[in-house]
């Protein structure tokens, strides 16, 4: 799928006219009702799928900054704990 985004806008949308006029030529119109609906059901899946996997990658930043989060908490209590053991007493 890499092929349609090296394409502007514009031209996909001059590809998109080109194609349903060259797929439209001797159909009749349930045909085309039908292949339509097919169109954009497969389209719906499409986006539905795009979604779910744009939940997911969200979720795995999220898990890994928070992951992030508690190692360098981790890491402060042990330097802070390493200070307070090396700190001499006062006087």
């Amino acid at each position: 799928m890499s092929l349609l985004t090296r394409f502007k806008a514009e031209e996909l949308g001059v590809l998109a006219v080109i194609l349903a006029i060259i797929i439209s030529d001797d159909q009749s119109a349930d045909e085309l009702d039908l292949l339509g609906n097919f169109i954009a059901a497969v389209g719906t899946i499409i986006l539905v799928i795009s979604s779910q996997k744009g939940i997911l990658k969200a979720q795995q930043e999220q898990q890994t900054a928070e992951d992030a989060m508690q190692q360098l908490k981790a890491r402060i209590e042990e330097l802070e704990a390493a200070v307070s053991a090396s700190a001499l007493p006062r006087s």
